[in-house]
């Protein structure tokens, strides 16, 4: 399973509970921060971005330190 859906999931699970178990507006703001992560991890899964290895990091911080 991708990140980005292990992200949807826990969005789902914080979205239930600021749903349900938290009243008033910290309800509201926890719910919409569960909807946050649900949206953003299925972006996150969809365009299925390439994840970037040490490898490559080391040569592009070498590039900046020339």
């Amino acid at each position: 399973m991708s990140t980005g859906l292990w992200v949807a999931l826990l969005g789902i699970i914080v979205s239930y509970i600021g749903w349900s178990a938290v009243q008033g507006e910290l309800g509201a703001g926890i719910l919409g921060f569960g909807l946050a992560h649900i949206v953003l991890g299925l972006l996150d899964a969809a365009f299925n971005r390439a994840s970037i290895h040490n490898t490559n990091r080391n040569e592009v911080s070498n590039e900046h330190h020339e």
